[in-house]
């Protein structure tokens, strides 16, 4: 290829990926404007950041228009990658908007500019994750979101809680990234490419000489590096402590995002490079790596530990952390159904999981600062000292239950649906499912239950009144939570539309 045509390709390929092009642009922005103004201006680099992150969004539905593999296919720009970036940029909104009512982040103002730089890398790289296509490309995106998340988890550096939580999300990082390149290297040895089509074609070739426990090591090798993402048992240990340390805007935010973008590269990893479809049969396995058992039992241990170890649970910071666990446990089974029913309930859940657990987080923050505390015996009596942010409060608990009249149960159904739709193998998944279900209500609502059936604490009866801005986005979180459970069809024909993926 001539000079001319490959920065003819290079220039055409870039402007494919305009959004994360406009994130990239809003990072240096962003770093302008915090040098320039002064500390005090601090709300001007929120709503730039805001104002970055709403570009994108715009520019995010002409990608899905014309689905190609862009910069020598190490990434996708297909429907499947843009519901995800939608997801990442919504999720960058609203955590951006929370730190304006964050008191933990109030008390280090002159450090919010820095912080909306980091925030912006670690969406440009949950968006990089989304559309990677080759082995290599998923690496340099993960560490990219890895290493702005162990900054942003950090970022209280007076707080010891924080600095000890970022510490252990280091280390666990660390690991498992080792171990995940450790796995590459065995597939670039065995196939000699890096691309996942490639690996593929490799494995469907008849000369292809394959050693199933080479083959199996190296898969369960990626699979540790994308668990850690995931947050699934066992490599889970990182989340309740670095959940507990963060500031709560940033808890809230490694709840769906990153865990959304480990769930979109593990499906398209799997699907694409362990799968060939067929037109009659659908999906079928190329290989004889057992997935059914192997994510089976990921998903059985992670929503059973993480349902039953937050029972035992007091901080609400480190019970939601929990919560999150179990969810991860169930998303998974959507990833090993390869139907289009079970891909499109599993976006369908990333998609309102988003929503409530970013609205139970918020909610979280507000009453926590509130009262000075995130341990539930602080709490009494805190749904009549403010009854917006206790009923609001209930209603994402309700949803994260799976209670009926709520988004959280339109999810549930439709994941548990797809599962039993597969036969008797299945049946024991959606069974364990159900139970851990019925088990979480238990913890959930022992939050409602201190906010509502508890006298409260001597001297802290008084009424508790919010800022108009934090009750509009209280608000705009709780209401889609009731109006998506009642009707549901849009988002859910949207995710059966967006499981196409470059191939």
């Amino acid at each position: 290829m001539s000079i001319d045509a490959l920065i003819q390709t290079l220039v055409s390929h870039t402007l494919v990926l305009r959004p994360e092009l406009t994130v990239a642009v809003g990072l240096m922005l962003v770093l302008v404007l915090d040098v320039v103004l002064p500390r005090n201006s601090h709300k001007v680099t929120v709503w730039a950041t805001i104002l970055v992150f709403l570009a994108a969004l715009v520019l995010l539905p002409a990608q899905a228009l014309f689905p190609m593999p862009v910069f020598a296919d190490m990434i996708a720009v297909d429907e499947y990658a843009v519901f995800f970036k939608a997801i990442f940029l919504i999720a960058g909104i609203i955590t951006a908007y929370a730190t304006l009512h964050s008191a933990e982040l109030e008390r280090n103002n002159r450090r919010i500019g820095e912080f909306m730089m980091v925030l912006i890398g670690l969406v440009l790289g949950l968006m990089l994750m989304s559309g990677a296509t080759n082995l290599l490309m998923m690496v340099v995106s993960m560490e990219l979101v890895s290493l702005s998340s162990y900054v942003l988890v950090s970022y209280l550096k007076e707080n010891r809680a924080s600095n000890e939580a970022g510490l252990k999300y280091v280390i666990y990082g660390a690991v498992s990234s080792g171990i995940m390149l450790y796995g590459i290297s065995l597939f670039y040895g065995m196939t000699g490419t890096l691309s996942f089509t490639g690996i593929n074609d490799y494995f469907r070739s008849p000369e292809s000489i394959i050693d199933p426990v080479t083959l199996t090591l190296a898969a369960l090798m990626i699979l540790a590096g994308l668990g850690f993402k995931i947050a699934a048992v066992p490599f889970h240990f990182w989340s309740p402590d670095a959940y507990e340390g963060a500031p709560t805007p940033v808890a809230a935010f490694l709840s769906v995002a990153p865990k959304a973008a480990g769930f979109a590269l593990l499906l398209r990893f799997f699907k694409t490079a362990f799968f060939g479809y067929d037109t009659e049969d659908g999906y079928t396995a190329i290989l004889t790596v057992d997935w059914v058992t192997i994510l089976g039992s990921m998903a059985v241990l992670t929503m059973s530990l993480g349902n039953l170890t937050a029972l035992w649970q007091l901080n609400v910071k480190r019970l939601l952390a929990y919560s999150s666990i179990a969810h991860a446990g169930y998303i998974l089974m959507g990833v090993i159904l390869l139907t289009d029913s079970g891909q499109a309930a599993m976006l369908f859940y990333l998609a309102y999981y988003m929503i409530m657990n970013l609205g139970v987080f918020y909610v979280a923050m507000l009453i926590g600062d509130s009262v000075g505390s995130y341990d539930m015996e602080d709490w009494k009596g805190f749904g009549y000292r403010n009854p917006v942010l206790g009923v609001s409060m209930v209603i994402f608990l309700a949803s994260l239950v799976g209670i009926p009249g709520t988004v959280g149960f339109a999810g549930k159904f439709l994941l548990f649906v797809a599962v039993l739709q597969e036969g008797n193998l299945y049946f024991w998944l959606a069974i364990v499912a159900v139970v851990n279900s019925v088990i979480s209500a238990f913890y959930y609502f022992k939050i409602a239950k201190m906010m509502f059936l508890k006298a409260p604490l001597e001297n802290n009866d008084q009424p508790v009144s919010i800022p108009l801005p934090a009750l509009v986005l209280t608000l705009a979180l709780a209401v889609p939570t009731i109006l998506l459970g009642l009707y549901w069809q849009p988002l859910y024909q949207w995710s059966l539309a967006s499981i196409r993926m470059w191939m």
